[in-house]
């Protein structure tokens, strides 16, 4: 009532602030529910856990690493404004792992509420610019920025840049488009795909050969030079010469092989195409068919070419030069759409409900649907198998939202296109509301949710599974499996259908083996089995394993384990002990904290004849230790065999920490194809080049160790991944 007896202007003024203050609560309830979303799945920054599987939301590890690789990384390190604005938040004495946070959300907050001006602008309806804003927020390469494989790291500051471009894109206020889309190209080189796209239909008119077009191309083109000249300075200012270069020659002509070099890795690439587009080319298609033509100015034609252009373009280079899994590259061009597709979906929900209204509700029509529903049934269940027993995102190695996110958004997309496009007798007499033809089809896609069944590979597991229900018959507890395998999806599918608690991944990688490491307390309180259908190489997790508990049966592929007994020293294990400055032969573990302050801790170095030993079929070495995440500390071992020259093996320590503020063990172990001579020397120890604070204890090494993976299939392994 106050605002009825208020000066006009005055009134204007309040309900435009009203306006702008629901859009600033909108936007900020959306970043929220993304940062929910993003600790209830695994992801970076939870560690990529289940939310209640840790004691704490956050893991700082995992920040840590993943924001050093993009500083140390030559393609990231050259994209500065997000690695600068957490940097500056550090400096502040903002802990990494919030800064990072901090840096990430806020600009996705800005580049939400930036469209949802946008989006307003465009289509004048606050109703769709909540709906576009949402549709933007909940689309699988942003509901998913924090997941692995995604990487989404300087993309928020990007979608805010190019929002506030695309203001002022429509604004026709060039100069300031400029300034914005330079700063767009500074957050990720790949903004540059946009520009074809806007050239031909927003800044061209005809005749083409005319005053304006020079001034606007001139008012625009300036960003292409400018930011080469910015990227070229970044390059030299960071020394990055090397890195840049080394990586154009042998990594990104490569990357079209790789997409498809596998089959789980090009049904990931291809998914990954997918899940960029069904749900805007959808939305768009449903708005061509339903939308009112009459006095249609067609607003959004521009938007829609450019769009169209620029994915023909970018979708080129993406199979070319990137990793076709990551759906954020793939999704660019649909920046151009993201203000429409509010407008789309509220016109299109419109018209799916009409036409259902007009659908024959006669016996014949009810037959119609009947069959229609039944087809559609096999259409959503073939879906589920889809996305919960073919596709799998190859880095992520463990289940995730991802899987979900595909199967909702393929059958929710495939439905609306069976009822847009679905025949019927029209029948203006009906009355019955859209929701009785439209809940069976609600009903399918609830009844297939999350159907993961294990069906295949049920030769291969189902002995397993005898096995694991036999010993939980004797013993009273069930075993936690773990399995060892390229497509970890068949192995979790399989065997969580069943009840059995399982984790599998491909130990050849980082990610799968700190999930073991993240579950090692749960895990060491019972029975543990490793199965390994992949040979482990890159990262010992047999011979981690076997330190968790005594080995109770052990073969090429099976390590049981029982957590709840001590493990046993091998035969020719050796322990530092404090006391006497030496390793000793199956010592005890010495737990006296040692303060690593020199380069080279003790060291452990003997010929295989002072061993007393004929050969070297393998080698184990652990450390317990504290270090920060950006420590260069190493585990190394050298071995000079005459005969053969030096071999150097090494692994980071930070390789992997989990816990910041407490202890952790490092592990390096390796088997060879041919046992070395008695001359052989081993030297073994903690190589702290740059002098870093590491606190270490409990340095243990194993000749010949028993529980190493088979380095006969090595090569196999090694080769299917020369590309990563």
């Amino acid at each position: 009532m106050l605002s009825l007896k208020m000066p006009p202007l005055l009134r204007m003024m309040f309900l435009c602030g009203m306006n702008r203050i629901s859009w600033i609560v909108y936007s900020a309830l959306l970043t929220l529910g993304h940062l929910a979303y993003s600790l209830v799945f695994p992801s970076i920054i939870n560690g990529e856990r289940y939310i209640g599987t840790a004691a704490k939301l956050l893991e700082p590890s995992y920040i840590h690493a993943f924001f050093h690789s993009r500083v140390k990384f030559g393609e990231f390190a050259r994209r500065p404004i997000t690695t600068f604005l957490i940097q500056r938040l550090e400096q502040l004495g903002v802990p990494l792992e919030y800064a990072f946070i901090g840096v990430l959300y806020a600009a996705l907050f800005i580049a939400l509420l930036l469209l949802y001006r946008l989006s307003f602008m465009v289509t004048r309806s606050e109703g769709a610019a909540r709906l576009s804003t949402f549709l933007f927020a909940s689309s699988f390469w942003v509901i998913h920025a924090v997941f692995s494989e995604i990487y989404a790291y300087d993309e928020p500051v990007q979608y805010a840049f190019v929002f506030a471009a695309f203001i002022f894109l429509h604004q026709r206020k060039w100069l300031l488009f400029s300034l914005f889309f330079y700063g767009a190209l500074v957050a990720r080189e790949s903004t540059i795909l946009l520009l074809p796209g806007i050239f031909f239909f927003f800044m061209l008119d005809k005749p083409i050969l005319s005053r304006a077009n020079v001034l606007r191309t001139l008012k625009v083109g300036w960003v292409v030079p400018a930011y080469a000249i910015t990227l070229w300075l970044i390059i030299n200012v960071k020394g990055l010469e090397e890195k840049s270069s080394s990586y154009m020659r042998d990594v990104r002509f490569k990357h079209l092989y790789y997409s498809f070099a596998q089959l789980d890795i090009g049904i990931d690439t291809m998914t990954s195409f997918a899940m960029a587009f069904v749900a805007p080319v959808t939305l768009l298609l449903l708005y061509q068919k339903f939308r009112d033509r009459s006095g249609n100015t067609e607003e959004d034609r521009p938007w829609v070419n450019a769009m169209m252009l620029n994915a023909g373009v970018n979708t080129i280079i993406t199979f070319v030069f990137t990793m076709g899994r990551e759906t954020r590259i793939f999704a660019q061009p649909v920046l151009l759409l993201s203000p429409w597709l509010g407008l789309y979906a509220m016109t299109s929900a419109r018209g799916l409900a009409n036409n259902l209204k007009q659908q024959a509700l006669d016996w014949d029509g009810m037959l119609r649907w009947i069959t229609r529903i039944l087809l559609f049934l096999s259409i959503a269940f073939a879906v589920s198998l889809y996305a919960y027993e073919v596709y799998w995102p190859t880095d992520t190695k463990f289940f995730s939202g991802f899987q979900h996110h595909v199967y909702i958004k393929l059958t929710l997309c495939i439905a609306a296109l069976f009822v847009a496009f679905s025949g019927g007798t029209s029948n203006d007499g009906a009355q019955r509301k859209a929701l009785f033809l439209a809940l069976p089809f609600a009903v399918v896609i609830l009844l297939f949710f999350g159907n993961q069944n294990g069906y295949r590979a049920y030769d291969t597991f189902d002995p397993v599974m005898d096995q694991l229900d036999e010993l939980t018959e004797t013993s009273g507890q069930r075993p936690y499996l773990i399995v060892g395998t390229n497509m970890p999806n068949v192995a979790e599918n399989y065997f969580e259908a069943r009840n059995q608690p399982c984790i599998a991944g491909d130990f050849n990688l980082q990610l799968p083996l700190k999930q073991v490491l993240y579950h090692d307390e749960a895990l060491k309180k019972g029975m543990i089995q490793y199965l390994e259908l992949e040979p482990a190489i890159n990262f010992p997790i047999r011979f981690i394993l076997s330190q968790w508990g005594a080995v109770t049966r052990s073969n090429a592929r099976e390590l049981w384990i029982d957590a709840t007994d001590p493990s046993t020293a091998e035969e020719h294990q050796y322990a530092f002990q404090t006391s006497t400055s030496k390793f000793e032969r199956q010592g005890t573990p010495d737990l006296t904290e040692i303060q690593l302050t020199e380069e080279y801790s003790p060291a452990f170095k003997f010929t295989l004849e002072e061993l007393g030993l004929d050969s070297l079929t393998s080698f184990a070495g652990q450390v317990d230790y504290q270090c920060s995440m950006s420590s260069e500390a190493a585990l190394v071992v050298t071995i000079d065999d005459k005969g053969s020259g030096v071999l150097w093996e090494h692994v980071f320590l930070n390789i992997y920490l989990t816990e910041t503020d407490g202890w952790n063990t490092a592990y390096l172990a390796k088997a060879f194809d041919e046992p070395l001579t008695p001359q052989a020397q081993i030297a073994f120890y903690v190589w702290n080049r740059t002098k870093d604070d590491v606190l270490m204890r409990n340095l243990q090494f194993t000749v010949n160790s028993e529980h190493v993976s088979d380095p006969k299939k090595k090569r196999h392994v090694l080769s299917s991944r020369n590309l990563e």
